[in-house]
């Protein structure tokens, strides 16, 4: 349960990145997270802990330098 609770911190503190930065809506910013994710087959912490480790470029969710684990 503490796991599931980690990841929703992180997915929210990255959607709050997105959301700044990208000048967007939370529902926005959640659905450019998932669409990153479903696109990349990776999971949506790995992707929102990547936006908030600024390894994912938030203008067009390319990665910078590498996405751990990818």
């Amino acid at each position: 349960m503490q796991h599931a609770l980690n990841s929703r911190i992180l997915i929210e503190q990255a959607k709050g990145v997105i959301s700044e930065s990208g000048e967007m809506t939370m529902d926005e910013a959640f659905a450019t997270l998932r669409k990153c994710s479903r696109n990349n087959n990776l999971s949506l912490t790995k992707v929102a802990t990547a936006v908030i480790d600024r390894t994912l470029g938030l203008g067009t969710l390319v990665p910078l330098k590498g996405i751990a684990g990818a």
